[in-house]
């Protein structure tokens, strides 16, 4: 408990530091000084932020390895957080309409079935003109057998 206070407090006091320093860089911006103080400030904050994102992780694997494995009511809403990260709620089309529950399943059925039952224009090739200078038949061939 403690520690974790240590950590917040002095990611929170280089925060306030390298806020203060950069708005007395905005005082005065050609003081190399005060650049150099805003350079290590950050690096230290910096720093601190990661050791507090450690400490937080760490904090969390511990409870997840407390609770998580159980069969228990934390586990279930771990599974239930999870679940609701990977469900589509809405729909929004081009035009700006939300569509949920069965019209944004109808509009994906009928997106697919257009994109993948209709028939499809094949795109012309380009023009064999297109390009002036062109290798000689023998040389193209030539290239190729080199390769396979």
């Amino acid at each position: 408990m403690r520690l974790r206070v240590e950590v917040e407090l002095k990611v929170a006091n280089l925060r306030k530091d390298l806020e203060d320093l950069q708005q007395l860089i905005d005082d005065s911006p050609f003081d190399l000084s005060l650049k150099e103080k805003e350079s290590l400030c950050m690096k230290e904050f910096v720093d601190a932020s990661r050791d507090e994102e450690s400490f937080l992780k760490q904090k969390a694997k511990v409870n997840w390895l407390d609770k998580g494995d159980a069969n228990t009511k934390y586990f279930h809403n771990m599974l239930k957080c999870k679940n609701n990260k990977k469900m589509i709620d809405s729909v929004m089309r081009t035009t700006g309409e939300v569509l949920e529950g069965d019209a944004m399943v109808n509009e994906f059925v009928t997106y697919y079935e257009t994109f993948l039952g209709g028939e499809h224009v094949q795109p012309s090739l380009p023009d064999s003109n297109i390009f002036s200078r062109r290798l000689d038949a023998n040389i193209s061939l030539g290239a190729y057998a080199q390769l396979s």
